[in-house]
């Protein structure tokens, strides 16, 4: 009743979006969701210039898809299209809910699950996307319920791998004579690509939905140089494990992994690969058997990556490269950066080569393939300074975890630095095992933990700023200053200088802070820069700006914990923050100080 068709909410050239429904409430986008198997909606602002210009292709879209059609021999059913203002009040919790970050955004969803539409913004991109979101569902084996079917037999196992074979190449055309023509060269074949859910009973139900998530989202891969991707999905069941004897013969799953998934009552994600012509299988990739467990919404999303991450290669190159480029908006890969003099022989790190094949098999060794090397050429100065070293210093290594900045060193063998740069270069043995072991500690298969002791940069005690309301610490003072308060509600925002995001958010703590420190003495806000800083008792978040709230210790209680704070998700509005301050902080309405409170020192650039 509150999703309302053809409403005009902005001036332009008349178009008739007779076909688009227009939310008014965040009830009528949950009702759109449980009415519609999949759709298409449009987050707009009426004032946005871009959503102006996509509105004839997005209503356009909508009266293509309003039709149900046959696209190779399938038949398709009506795909709605809807819009909602997010800038009107009664909908910019929805858009908060979604993420939307700028405008238009649109957003696909099926079976109630929502994601991003990753197609091109024309009438023709959004209908070829929405289509194939259908088509990729009617390839899935489904049961009369319309779930995905599990393969429980040893002939149901092996009927699905068959059905993940590529098929055959084209033949000759009947007057193809191969004396006078050649022999026949039918191109690049395709390769048979199978996923599938290894389920336990315990968890089957929310796998099945999980995977039907997967293969609605998931982009086949481009394996160039190999052949077209021919995907199957498909799922098994590990409560039988003689019945998946076939697949685990194929080297499809590895022998001890039905039975570790069906002990924990898990899920996982496998892959292999097999060409056309091979009777042999790829060996197997398989994911934490907790994978296909986190639900369709964080299910889909870390299956997705998880099957991304198979394919990224083992070693990319420091520069403006799509591999690195795809590798820099990775932060969940630790990157393995490799510092020597590579530009003599750049051959070196072509696929194929030695470096490469030994990179592979570490990489591979690594749980998901969440590891991937990088190659820093000596000539790449400010990547040198930035992590310390100098040409004298090569080669080197250094693990980085991109979503933290935190960096750990790989101590590489005495003989490995006297052979001098070039040892990494020339994939130098013990070097490389050096890197490996190293690994090892990061995915500590006892823990899952990194057991690797990270560098904690610090600017100089001289860079702080202890007399402004928004005092600037820096690394070495975190935990001092933050754990230390505890009698103190503590507010800190860690931030890039270069952010424009964060460029709106300390302007706003800065005014939030000055007040402050008029009427509420009990109250400290802090900031730290984390392009050159490492919080000496923490990590640093993954995105900038990040405010958190260190409420002050309850009655008796004597310490605070590194994690034991409130973050705020608001804009950066000095409304939005003293509101989530004044629910959120102990003492944010106590005027007085409270007697013996563990004050934050007043550091001084004397003292200093």
């Amino acid at each position: 009743a509150q999703a309302d068709r053809g409403a005009a909410e902005d001036e332009g050239p008349e178009v008739d979006e007779s076909d688009v429904q227009v939310l008014l409430s965040e009830e009528s986008f949950d009702q759109i969701l449980k009415q519609n198997e999949i759709g298409l909606v449009e987050a707009y602002a009426p004032w946005c210039g871009h959503c102006k210009k996509l509105k004839p292709a997005f209503a356009a879209a909508a009266t293509q898809l309003a039709q149900a059609t046959e696209l190779d021999g399938v038949s398709l059913k009506p795909v709605v299209l809807a819009k909602f203002d997010a800038t009107h009040p009664k909908l910019r919790e929805l858009g908060e809910k979604l993420s939307v970050d700028g405008f238009p955004s649109l957003f696909v969803f099926f079976k109630g699950i929502v994601f991003d539409f990753k197609g091109k913004r024309t009438q023709k991109g959004i209908v070829d996307e929405m289509r194939q979101y259908q088509l990729r569902h009617a390839q899935l084996k489904l049961t009369s319920d319309g779930t995905i079917e599990v393969a429980r037999t040893a002939s149901d196992v092996s009927a699905l791998m068959d059905a993940g074979k590529p098929p055959p190449p084209p033949t000759a055309p009947a007057d193809w004579d191969e004396e006078e023509d050649g022999v026949y060269d039918p191109g690049a074949t395709e390769v048979g690509m199978l996923v599938l859910a290894v389920v336990s009973a315990a968890a089957e139900e929310v796998a099945i939905a999980t995977m039907e998530q997967i293969a609605i989202q998931d982009v086949a891969p481009d394996l160039s140089g190999f052949g077209k991707t021919h995907v199957s999905f498909g799922a098994v069941s590990v409560e039988d494990e003689a019945a998946l004897a076939p697949m685990v013969e194929a080297g499809i799953l590895p022998p001890g992994a039905p039975g570790q998934i069906k002990r924990v009552g898990g899920a996982a994600l496998a892959l292999s690969l097999v060409q056309h012509g091979s009777s042999s299988w790829s060996p197997g990739v398989v994911s934490l058997p907790e994978l296909l467990t986190l639900g369709p919404w964080m299910g889909a999303v870390e299956g997705t990556t998880f099957l991304k991450d198979v394919f990224r290669p083992p070693l990319v190159e420091m520069g403006d490269n799509e591999p690195f480029n795809d590798l820099m908006n990775s932060p969940h890969i630790l990157q393995v950066v490799m510092f020597d003099n590579f530009a003599p022989k750049t051959d070196a790190l072509l696929p194929g080569e030695t470096l490469w094949r030994s990179l592979e098999t570490i990489v591979a060794g690594v749980p998901g393939r969440r590891a991937c090397f990088v190659a820093v050429d000596s000539q790449h100065q400010g990547a040198l300074e930035f992590f310390g070293l100098g040409p004298s210093d090569l080669p080197a290594v250094r693990i980085v975890n991109v979503s933290s900045t935190i960096s750990y060193n790989v101590t590489l063998p005495a003989a490995s630095k006297q052979k001098g740069a070039g040892a990494l270069r020339d994939a130098d043995e013990a070097s490389l095992a050096a890197c490996k072991d190293a690994l090892g500690k990061a995915f500590d298969p006892a823990t899952g933990a990194n057991l690797l002791t990270p560098n904690k940069r610090s600017e100089p005690l001289s860079a702080a700023d202890m007399r402004a309301p928004l005092k600037s610490i820096v690394g070495s003072m975190w935990e001092e200053v933050v754990l230390g308060s505890w009698l103190q509600d503590v507010v800190i925002v860690y931030f890039d200088p270069d952010c424009p995001h964060c460029q709106k958010m300390l302007p706003v703590l800065e005014k939030v802070a000055k007040e402050a420190s008029q009427a509420r003495p009990n109250v400290s806000f802090l900031m730290l820069d984390i392009t050159a800083n490492d919080p000496n008792g923490w990590e640093n978040p993954e995105g900038v700006p990040t405010v958190h709230l260190y409420p002050a210790a309850a009655d008796g209680i004597q310490a605070r914990a590194a994690d034991g704070y409130v973050a705020y998700h608001g804009e950066p509005d000095v409304a939005q923050l003293e509101t989530f301050l004044s629910e959120n902080a102990r003492l944010w309405s106590t005027p007085e100080a409270v007697v013996g409170a563990a004050v934050v020192p007043d550091w001084t650039k004397d003292e200093l």
